[in-house]
């Protein structure tokens, strides 16, 4: 069984914090960066290094020997996503190369998590935009977001954009009813390492007039054209008079230098005229950042030969108590089953056809079965108020593969499934090792609906278990680490683990 231990030995004899202390950031990690800028450059001299940006992941200071200056970004060591940051960060810097988008790599260091690049810092493209120069910044934006998501890693996904804010970033579905037919009509093929927010202080404008990403982000997988999305509303946002004409020109210019499948620019404008009046959660993105601590914390435990986790899914937590069911229970279940087959209960019920059907009741993927199991039915909680969620439609079907069963037989044969226990105020049919009903059996709703959790797994139909790629699947409640299952393509394994700063 695999325990995440916290290392305190990263850094030499104690000194786990000062990788976030200014002073000790001198002490530490100046000398470090002291060898290597000598190396990469040549430069000596006295030293001096500025503080500039910090937070739960990195610190990056302006670091000067002599007359050579360089930009100098320490990520946490004691925290899985800081470390995950890191090698995304040399991994973004290594697809970029050469293209002028960021500052090159003068060296780095794998042990101390610490990064040097050429100091191109300067003037903000956001400290001089005016109603005059803001068009002119959104092409430059545009040509370097497209450029950037051309270089950097991306994976395939199945998705739309309707899927994708509503499983993530906004927490009222209801603020998409009005465009949902627009965005269930735009797909997401892959997604790529980009930033969750565009700041303009973070691009500089070069003498060519083009940009580029002096201060670097902590990168994510997001869909391709995320940053396009925010780069949209934030201009917008500084000159909403010229809204229209700068979402165009991002959007013109993004087309132009991405290679990928590109939507077209009009497409793209609408998109992001869209984005822009949505509220985001305030939770967005706290569920891909957990369950990438998950992951880092999990294969920092492995040996080096072991094979790793490939990707981690976060799940609810249903902690319900088994109770032994009751004559009343049976009793009210049975007249309901009955009175839905003589159509003595209204319904509103969607229309399903037998294919829609069978397909609903064929066997989930690996990857859903493995987070339903871990989540341990939450969903399945309301199904006691509900009948299992059963229609006269369903009870139809198991009818038509049922013909010498009248409405009583049918009645006492879905009752004949109901276990001795279940879980106490949910669905009669939620026993101690799931649902007792065959596939078959269950509702349409029961065997079609996908939760937000199962949505987002259902999206990754590039990632399956293996013995040389397994999972990991947490399931969490209160804020608190319930249960975690690392999932192979044969066993289902339970491990311990608790990263930090969860």
């Amino acid at each position: 069984m695999s325990k995440h231990v916290r290392n305190e030995n990263n850094l030499s004899t104690g000194t786990e914090r000062k990788w976030s202390d200014s002073r000790r950031l001198v002490d530490h990690f100046g000398p470090i960066a002291a060898k290597l800028l000598n190396k990469a450059t040549g430069a000596t001299g006295q030293a001096s290094v500025q503080r500039l940006v910090a937070d739960d992941v990195s610190v990056t200071a302006k670091f000067v020997i002599g007359q050579t200056s360089a930009m100098i970004r320490v990520f946490n060591p004691d925290d899985g996503l800081a470390r995950l940051a890191f090698t995304r960060a040399c991994e973004v810097h290594m697809a970029t190369k050469g293209l002028g988008l960021l500052p090159d790599v003068l060296s780095t260091s794998r042990e101390h998590h610490l990064l040097l690049t050429e100091d191109l810092s300067g003037a903000s493209v956001g400290a001089g935009i005016n109603a005059a120069t803001v068009l002119d910044t959104a092409q430059a934006i545009g040509r370097w977001l497209g450029q950037f998501s051309s270089a950097t890693t991306a994976r395939p996904t199945a998705d739309t954009w309707y899927g994708y804010l509503s499983h993530h970033y906004v927490s009222d579905k209801s603020s998409l009813s009005a465009c949902r037919e627009f965005l269930e009509n735009v797909p997401i093929s892959h997604e790529s390492l980009s930033a969750s927010k565009v700041r303009l202080g973070s691009f500089t404008r070069a003498p060519n007039g083009d940009v580029y990403r002096s201060f670097i982000p902590t990168y994510a997988y997001r869909p391709v054209g995320w940053e396009l999305m925010n780069a949209g509303s934030t201009l917008a946002a500084k000159m909403p008079k010229q809204s229209d004409e700068i979402l165009f020109a991002l959007a013109s210019c993004w087309a132009e230098t991405y290679h990928g499948d590109a939507l077209d620019p009009d497409t793209i404008v609408q998109l992001m005229s869209v984005f822009a009046a949505l509220t985001p959660a305030k939770g967005f993105m706290i569920r891909q950042a957990r369950s990438e601590k998950y992951l880092d914390a999990f294969n920092s435990t492995l040996r080096s030969d072991a094979p790793k986790a490939q990707a981690a899914f976060v799940a609810p937590y249903n902690d319900a108590k088994l109770t032994p069911v009751s004559k009343d229970n049976i009793t009210n279940f049975r007249d309901h089953i009955v009175a839905l087959q003589l159509n003595d209960i209204p319904t509103t019920q969607k229309l399903t056809t037998p294919n829609e059907r069978n397909s609903a009741a064929q066997a989930p993927s690996e990857n859903l079965s493995a987070l339903c199991t871990i989540c341990a039915g939450l969903c399945c909680s309301k199904g006691g108020k509900s009948f299992a969620y059963l229609t006269s439609k369903d009870l139809a079907a198991f009818s038509e593969d049922h013909p010498d069963l009248d409405a009583d037989g049918t009645a006492d044969f879905y009752v004949a499934q109901i276990p001795e226990k279940h879980a106490k105020g949910g669905c009669l049919f939620q026993g101690e090792r799931g649902c007792t009903l065959s596939r078959e059996m269950r509702s349409f709703t029961c065997n079609n609906y996908l939760c937000n959790f199962a949505k987002h797994v259902a999206s990754r139909p590039d990632v399956a278990p293996s013995d040389t790629t397994p999972l990991l699947f947490i399931s969490r409640k209160d804020e608190q680490t319930k249960k975690v299952s690392l999932v192979t393509d044969k066993a289902i394994t339970n491990v311990e683990i608790e990263p930090l700063g969860l």
